[in-house]
Order: structure tokens, then C-alpha cells, then sequence
């Protein structure tokens, strides 16, 4: 008779494999704070897994599944897995979890989940924190971290890496590292961040990590062998209390405006140039592009620009303004939450009236200024009379008719170069310096890339310090191919 034990064996063997359940933890060493990673591994034609919400005392903060399938003793099993990704903060027992496999609840085993504990301060070889100047901030209100990484004096290391946290509740911006320091027993590095909360309610930053390679030496005989030794440090974690900003306002801080004109008395159709500052500290480069509505004018607006010096944040935007009657620049308004009073405020620009020359005024300034023609008189005696009466006639007729053709050709050109601007080549190839090329090119700034591109580095050069080196002439010359770039089909033909 057969061995039924054998059998036996063979079906809880089959068994466990068909429905084996598998618990991962990752990483093996837990530091305080450090997001930790949970796998289930499950085989079988169907597998529910368990709606988890929290692991110990921390929520699950992330889920995900894979499948997988393999060909096992001629047949192909299925392997399911869910992953649930946790912060541990201490130490605690995770208690069984049922799976369903198959109609079948399994349970994975209890695991015990350390977390390390940190070296006391003064006994550490490296430590890394994060601070930051507040805890508490309305959204919108500047918030500044320091990581900051310590190290022993005696410590070699042949690498250090920082590994920034997702500042997933934070728009964040990137300061520059501050220079190493020696700090009692220690060398200590610094990174800074400037972080404005994106929405209220609790907002958290991750545990950062800092991996270094660290320098070991092994003697074998004589010899000596250096090796790296890689570890990695978390900072703490910082959560945040966020308050919304009061009256539906997205500006916090506190500020100045101002709005300027190159000029209040221009002719029909010539640029005006406004310029807009407003200087403070806050999120001004979250501000949007402001833009006046004038009835009866065109407006071309430049990009605004965001600029920070040692005097605080300064946003700065320049439009050109063009029309053929008088016309008034409304105030420009901003609302934001000042930091200081701690209320909502509005502040405002004057209105700038602006008086429009009509060419009669221009031709009539003109026309005063031009010299007249001085007539001569002839004194005739009697014997020549008659005839010398119709000779002057019609000599003074063809004259004055000559004349009077002059002096309508030389208004008509005159009219035709103003209203030409003495042509755009012209006027560009005598522009003095780069604020009256920057007039003549701004209203043709859609043109093409290049005009733009021209145009940009004129405003560098006025408003930002550049020293771009633009010749005027060269830009007349070339000023057909830049009015009238090649179409795509022209190019491909």
C-alpha cells in the first residue's frame, strides 16, 4: 500500500504555494520621521486586499498595486501586490492583516517595527536638522527653512548628498548655500529655502535625507586600503499651520506703487511710455501682470519683471500707449494683506491726463515757421504802359501759379514725411540712444522673434544694467526681412 502521508504532504505544500502571503517592510532601518514602505505579496486567481488607514499611530499616506504572472509546474499562477507607504515616528507591533485569496482570509504574521533611536546631541558624528522661522503664516507669507548639516572635525568624507523633501504644500524657492562654518567640534553647512503655502489648514514638510560616504582605512600586512562607507540622515519633519488670507486678497506684505510717464504732450499716433513700480517685501513675483483699460488708445504691454536688490522685491512693468485724441490713464489699484497692520489694504496711482497734438495743430505750428516768398514791385512810366500792364499780368500769373505749385509740393512732402515718421528706417537709423530706439521698435514688438528678442535686450540694458551692443543702423538695414519674416511654406519650398 502507497505512503498516504506523502500525498498528504504534497497537498499542504501545493496549498502554501498557492495561496504563500508575503510581508515586506522597507527599509530595514527605520529613522524617526522617515517615510517606510509596506508590501503584501499574494498568489491566486482573485486577491482582495484590506482598506488600511493607518499603520500603528501614522496614516497611510500613499497605496499602490502591481500583478505579476508566472509559469509554475507547467501552470501559470497570478501574484498580486499592494503597497502601503507610512511615516514612522517610534517603534510598535503590527498586528496581523487579512487577505483574501481565492474565497480564502489569510493573515500575514505580526511584525515587530523598529525605529531607531538617535545618539544623544553631543555624542553624534553627524546630525541634520530643519528649522524655520515660523510655524504659523497666512497663505501667501514668506516662510524661511535652514537644513543644516553638522559634521565631526575628525570626520573624513569622501561625498555628502542632499536629497531635498517634495515641498508638496509649499511653492518653494531655492536660496543660495551658505559657506561652510566651524561651530565648536563640528563643521556645519547650510541650505536655505523660501517656501509660501500654496492653501490653509495643516501643511507638512518631509523628512530631508543627507546620504555620506564615509572614509574607512583597513591595514592587511603593510598595506593599506581606504573604502566608502555609505550612510544616510533625516532631518526632522515641520508641520505648519496655514491661515487663509482675509477678503479673498492672494498678495501678503507691504508695499509702494507708483506709475510714470516719459512725457504728458505727445503727437497722434507716438508712443507714450508708462512705467509701473511697485517695491516691497512679500510673494510679489506671484503678482500677475497689471494692464490699464484706456478708452481710445492701443496698449502694448511689456512683460512684467520681478527683480530682487538689497532694498527688497521690485516689480516693474512698462507699456506703450498710442492714440490720435487726448486721453487719461485710470489710477492702478492693488489689494493686498499687510503684514504689519495686519488688515487689508488698498493702495492706488494718480490718474495721468495725457494731451494728444491734432495735425492741424502740428501743421499750423509749421506753416508759422516757414518763410514767404517776398514780392517785388515794378514802377512803370507812361509810354510803356499798356504793354508793359499785360506783360506783368501774365508774367505775374505764370509766376504765381509756379509758385503757388511749389509751396503745395513742399507741404505735401512735408505732411507725407510727419505722417511717416520720416520713414521707420530712417527715424531707427537716427535714434540717438537705446530709450528712443526701444519707442520707434516697441509698437512692431509682435513682428517677429527677432524685433522681440531686440527689444528685450534694450530693456536690459535701460531698466536692468545690461551692455548689449545694438547698432541702430544695422537694425534700419535689416528692418524689410524683420516687418516681414519668411512664412514656414516659403522656407520648405
Amino acid at each position: 500500500m502507497k505512503n498516504p502521508g506523502r500525498y498528504l504532504i504534497l497537498y499542504l505544500f501545493l496549498t502554501f504555494s498557492l495561496f504563500a502571503l508575503e510581508l515586506n517592510i522597507s527599509p530595514k532601518k527605520i529613522h524617526p520621521g522617515e517615510r517606510v514602505t509596506l508590501t503584501i505579496t499574494a498568489k491566486g486567481k482573485k486577491v482582495t486586499f484590506p482598506k488600511i488607514k493607518k499603520i500603528g499611530t501614522s496614516p497611510v499616506l500613499e497605496e499602490s498595486v502591481s500583478q505579476n504572472i508566472t509559469l509554475e509546474g507547467g501552470k501559470i499562477f497570478k501574484t498580486f501586490s499592494k503597497s502601503y507607504i507610512f511615516e514612522a515616528n517610534r517603534s510598535f507591533t503590527l498586528s496581523a492583516i487579512p487577505v483574501v485569496v481565492d474565497g480564502k482570509t489569510l493573515r500575514t504574521d505580526p511584525r515587530k517595527i523598529e525605529v531607531q533611536k538617535e545618539e544623544p546631541k553631543g555624542k553624534k558624528k553627524f546630525y541634520f536638522t530643519l528649522t524655520a522661522d515660523k510655524t504659523e503664516a497666512y497663505v501667501g507669507e514668506p516662510i524661511h527653512i535652514t537644513f543644516t548639516f553638522r559634521q565631526k572635525l575628525d570626520q573624513k568624507l569622501a561625498e555628502a548628498n542632499f536629497n531635498p523633501p517634495e515641498f508638496r504644500d509649499f511653492w518653494s524657492k531655492t536660496n543660495r548655500k551658505l559657506p561652510q562654518q566651524i561651530e565648536g567640534d563640528y563643521i556645519v553647512y547650510r541650505i536655505t529655502y523660501t517656501l509660501t503655502a500654496k492653501h490653509p489648514g495643516k501643511a507638512k514638510i518631509e523628512s530631508a535625507r543627507m546620504d555620506v560616504g564615509i572614509m574607512r582605512q583597513k591595514k592587511m600586512a603593510s598595506y593599506r586600503f581606504e573604502s566608502v562607507k555609505w550612510k544616510s540622515i533625516y532631518a526632522n519633519p515641520l508641520t505648519f499651520t496655514i491661515k487663509p488670507l482675509p477678503e479673498g486678497v492672494t498678495l501678503f506684505g507691504r508695499y509702494e506703487m507708483e506709475a510714470s510717464t516719459d512725457k504728458n504732450t505727445t503727437k497722434a499716433n507716438e508712443p507714450v511710455h508708462l512705467t509701473l513700480h511697485i517695491k516691497g517685501e512679500g510673494n510679489l513675483d506671484e503678482l500677475e501682470d497689471l494692464s490699464p483699460e484706456i478708452s481710445g488708445a492701443t496698449l502694448y504691454a511689456d512683460k512684467a519683471k520681478t527683480i530682487r536688490r538689497k532694498d527688497g522685491l521690485h516689480f516693474i512693468q512698462k507699456f506703450a500707449i498710442l492714440s490720435d485724441r487726448n486721453f487719461t490713464i485710470p489710477p492702478l489699484k492693488l489689494r493686498y494683506f499687510d503684514n504689519g497692520e495686519k488688515r487689508v489694504k488698498t493702495i492706488m496711482t494718480h490718474a495721468i491726463p495725457v494731451h494728444v497734438l491734432s495735425s492741424s495743430q502740428t501743421s499750423g505750428i509749421t506753416s508759422a515757421l516757414t518763410p514767404q516768398p517776398k514780392i517785388q514791385k515794378e514802377v512803370i512810366y507812361a509810354p510803356q504802359a499798356k504793354t508793359a500792364i499785360i506783360l506783368s499780368l501774365l508774367a505775374g500769373f505764370f509766376t504765381g501759379a509756379m509758385l503757388m505749385w511749389l509751396i503745395m509740393r513742399k507741404r505735401g512732402e512735408k505732411r507725407e514725411r510727419k505722417r511717416a515718421g520720416y520713414s521707420l528706417q530712417e527715424a531707427i537709423r537716427k535714434s540717438r540712444n537705446d530709450k528712443e530706439l526701444l519707442s520707434r521698435l516697441l509698437p512692431y514688438s509682435e513682428k517677429s522673434p527677432q524685433i522681440r528678442q531686440i527689444i528685450e535686450e534694450l530693456e536690459e540694458n535701460l531698466y536692468m544694467g545690461g551692455r548689449h551692443k545694438i547698432d541702430p543702423k544695422k537694425i534700419a538695414k535689416a528692418l524689410p526681412d524683420l516687418l516681414n519674416p519668411p512664412r514656414e511654406e516659403e522656407i520648405l519650398s
